[in-house]
């Protein structure tokens, strides 16, 4: 018996009502082809092991999840209506959204979108899915009605419904399967979003045609997306800069020298900063000699001048303290001010690091050899300037090339973006996890962590959350440097835009429209 609900709105589509009066360019308008860049994929199974993150992202135009994300990380119905939580957190009730349809064509032919195959579709998620994890510990899933999903965990997880939001957690039809034994080609993408695949030109770019059968009857508004596959950088933004594309890549990225010479070439584009989900950070190794001694990390993270990097480095456009929760997860994120004592090692004080330094017996001159990933002309200055600040305490830091079997002291790249705060938190800092990349093996942060799983409402793990973060702050198992906010644009002709973390571009387009034609 269900003793606690969570009722997710039913969230319906308000009717677009026709006026006598002049349509803006704020009033959305129906038609046109919005040419945008992104990459190919070489499988189109949302759940491989290796290409499955593209196939998942582009195929979100046409399958759909039971859940979506909205901009700020709120769970939306999608081809679920709402969840209902038993008491113990450990059942959840899903009601799909009666008469959705599937592709017209063989061998779906238009049949109902039902519960089996969201039973279907999840099982296979759990036994495939390189990101299965992230559901937590599913023991069962059932479809006790034509329109209802149960699924059954050994243990509460809070984060289950937010995975349920992930393009790669889209509903699949079994039938593409049984026919093709695997979904690897262009003709096993079907499904019942804004979009459907109109043709797949491999090498050259795919298009996806509104779904006149798609659930929020007034959207798409668009008529078609051509997904452009064209690598090169520079062809990109000149084909972006001539007008001959609508979005320079699949989340309209630019880099900060890009932006500035869009500012340059078409003054009329719009340039956007926002707060994405991702970033960089240096892992310092916690069971090594010198980095175990929190007085040395602590002195590593007071040799970042945070202000003058954000000023020089960034452009003024970036996020002084990203810390482990990213400032696009505003609910969760504390502020600078409310990290309790792990607030003082945010300031710029070389005295005090050096002081430390000397405490924890550091000769004059300490080196700490650095495993680097590659990135971008961003990502090799934000490490140049992190090799000056440390050098000014008396630290060097060497990087050296990533070598398989080869662990150094730190390990300097990218933040995997996740979309759950649980992302971010869990496989960094819980003992013995893969993507611990620290090492960090502390009794408090394991039993906070596995707390924040099993809370029963927003409010208690909020308040767990708030703790992890207070605590690894002061501890500063990980260095997080001023991280530079995303760049976007579009083409002024593009409405409805939104920038978004989360890669889904079936949610992002369906509301998107066009007030230029070709």
């Amino acid at each position: 018996m269900i003793t606690r609900r969570r009722l997710l709105g039913l969230g319906a589509a308000a009717a677009l009502t026709a006026r006598p009066e002049r349509v803006s360019a704020d009033t959305p308008v129906r038609g046109g082809t919005l040419k945008v860049i992104g990459p190919e994929p070489w499988t189109f199974d949302p759940h491989a092991l290796h290409g499955g993150d593209t196939a998942a992202m582009l195929g979100s135009l046409v399958r759909r999840p039971l859940f979506k994300l909205a901009p700020d990380f709120t769970l939306q119905p999608d081809l679920a209506l709402k969840a209902d939580i038993s008491r113990s957190g450990r059942t959840y009730t899903i009601a799909l959204r009666p008469g959705v349809r599937w592709d017209d064509r063989a061998p779906l032919r238009g049949r109902e979108v039902v519960a089996e195959d969201a039973r279907y579709s999840l099982e296979r998620a759990l036994r495939r899915a390189p990101l299965a994890a992230r559901l937590g510990p599913v023991e069962a899933v059932e479809a006790p009605d034509r329109h209802v999903l149960r699924v059954d965990l050994a243990d509460a997880f809070a984060p289950f419904l937010a995975a349920l939001a992930e393009p790669w957690a889209a509903v699949l039809p079994r039938e593409l399967e049984d026919r093709a034994g695997e979904l690897r080609t262009a003709e096993t993408l079907a499904g019942c979003g804004p979009f459907l695949l109109e043709r797949h030109e491999p090498g050259v770019k795919a298009v996806f045609a509104r779904n006149p059968g798609y659930h929020a009857k007034q959207r798409p508004y668009l008529e078609r997306v051509e997904w452009l596959f064209i690598k090169e950088r520079g062809t990109r933004l000149s084909l972006f800069r001539a007008g001959q594309v609508d979005l320079p890549f699949h989340d309209g990225g630019l880099t900060r020298a890009e932006a500035l010479d869009l500012r340059r070439t078409n003054p009329a584009y719009p340039v956007a900063y926002w707060d994405g989900l991702g970033g960089r950070r240096l892992a310092l190794r916690a069971d090594r000699a010198s980095l175990g001694d929190a007085r040395v990390r602590r002195a590593l993270a007071l040799a970042i001048n945070r202000r003058r990097w954000v000023s020089e480095l960034l452009d003024g456009q970036g996020i002084e303290d990203p810390g482990p929760v990213p400032a696009a997860l505003r609910e969760w994120k504390l502020s600078g001010r409310a990290l309790g004592d792990g607030a003082r090692w945010l300031a710029h004080d070389p005295a005090l690091a050096r002081r430390l330094l000397d405490e924890a017996g550091l000769p004059l001159r300490h080196w700490i050899r650095c495993a680097v990933t590659p990135g971008g002309p961003d990502a090799a200055a934000e490490l140049d300037r992190l090799i000056a600040s440390f050098r000014d305490i008396g630290v060097e830091l060497q990087p050296v090339g990533e070598e398989p079997g080869r662990i150094e002291d730190a390990s300097w790249g990218p933040v995997e973006p996740a979309t759950e705060v649980d992302g971010h938190l869990y496989g960094a800092y819980r003992s013995g996890q893969p993507s611990n990349r620290s090492l960090v093996s502390d009794p408090r942060l394991d039993v906070l962590l596995e707390a924040q799983r099993r809370a029963g409402s927003r409010r208690e793990r909020k308040a767990l959350i708030d703790d992890v973060q207070r605590l690894v702050a002061d501890q500063v198992y990980y260095l997080f440097p001023p991280a530079a906010q995303q760049i976007v644009s579009w083409a002024p002709w593009v409405r409805g835009y939104q920038p978004r973390a989360a890669l889904d571009p079936g949610a992002q387009l369906e509301s998107v429209w066009i007030t230029r034609r070709a």
